[in-house]
């Protein structure tokens, strides 16, 4: 099988030495300029998710609002008061944009980290409907309240599945003009490419569901030790969870680059951070830094149809930035990696050596 070459990225970094976290991103920063074409799917999500579909999560808000209204739990009138007040701006199909950066969805959901900072830092997941230019703020097409929780769950199914999509057709073409090989056509590539992510999708499912089981037993320990729920929630989210984000956080980059399966992403993502750990948690902490100021400043100026523009824009543009940058960032590192392990791995080879003994006649 032929393997087509193109010319590789330009780099201020010398091949086979890992660029730090400031070169890696102006690596990217240089990398999307001279490709702007990188942020089309972005900026398309954006669009369908801002102008063409709102479908809203009404039953379930309304279901969650009657539940608590039947309870006593301390503060719930608030809970419920903030969930009327935001209900029409809660929209289930903007997880369409689940796993590629955007103004509606900030930070990608691709990795455990993304995920487990839902939970951390909410305001990083887009900005609010009511920060945009009102003029604008409807859109093209009213808004869709599903009939029952059904077709609710139905909806996000759907939005995730056009979002994982999304990420093959805004990644891939990433991946293969970074890796600088084109050992398939790029349909076959997308293809596999999306298979694996889905199987990858089902992993963490199955991974979380069994992660539920110790903190149910956790949480049943609690009247016991006298810990608070609150405190073993956010122990094992903030401690253990933190320690599987920083240690898968570049299983989708390895899988796009490689062309490989989740199982050897999980392995390839765990040999570089384990071997670059400090360096790893830096740079993802600076990555999830940059989402959040920059979605903090796009919630300030989107209130003007100027300021809407370039927020669509800049969003795109950083978003598509720090995706190439996480890449630019596990290959220089996965290159060393691989290099060392090969090294070991000769050296502890016996040596033949041809003897009177064992020469061969």
């Amino acid at each position: 099988m032929s393997v087509s070459r193109v010319t590789p990225p330009e780099r201020r970094t010398p091949q086979g030495a890992p660029a730090g976290i400031i070169d890696t991103i102006s690596d990217a920063v240089t990398f999307v300029i001279q490709r702007p074409w990188m942020m089309v799917v972005p900026l398309i999500v954006d669009i369908i998710l801002w102008l063409f579909l709102h479908v809203t999560l009404g039953p379930v808000i309304e279901s969650l609002i009657e539940l608590l209204e039947t309870t006593n739990v301390e503060g719930s009138a608030v809970v419920i008061d903030e969930l009327r007040a935001t209900s029409d701006q809660i929209m289930i199909s903007d997880y369409l944009g689940a796993f590629v950066p955007g103004l509606f969805t900030g930070i990608p959901l691709d990795t455990v980290l993304g995920a487990l900072m839902l939970f951390i830092a909410p305001d990083g997941f887009g900005i609010p409907r009511t920060d945009m230019y009102q003029n604008w703020a409807n859109g093209a097409i009213d808004i869709i309240v599903p009939e029952s929780a059904a077709m609710v769950l139905g909806v996000f199914i759907l939005s995730l599945l056009g979002s994982s999509i999304a990420l093959i057709a805004f990644r891939v073409p990433m991946a293969r003009a970074i890796r600088a090989t084109h050992p398939t056509d790029a349909l076959s590539e997308m293809a596999n490419s999306w298979m694996h992510f889905i199987l990858y999708l089902l992993l963490l499912f199955v991974g979380g569901c069994v992660a539920m089981i110790p903190l149910a037993l956790m949480a049943a320990l609690v009247p016991i030790t006298g810990l608070s729920i609150t405190f073993v929630f956010s122990f094992a989210v903030l401690i253990l969870g933190g320690m599987v984000g920083i240690y898968s956080y570049f299983v989708v980059d390895a899988m796009l680059i490689h062309r490989t399966t989740p199982i050897n992403g999980f392995r390839m993502s765990y040999a570089v951070s384990r071997a670059y750990f400090a360096q790893t948690m830096r740079f993802a902490l600076t990555c999830i830094f940059l989402m959040l100021a920059t979605m903090s400043l796009w919630s300030q100026i989107a209130s003007s149809a100027p300021g809407m523009i370039i927020s669509l824009l800049g969003s795109a543009f950083i978003g598509t930035v720090l995706a190439a940058a996480s890449m630019f960032f596990y290959t220089d590192r996965f290159r060393i990696v691989r290099a060392l392990e090969l090294g070991n791995r000769n050296r502890l080879q016996p040596q033949h050596r041809a003897t009177p003994g064992n020469r061969q006649e």
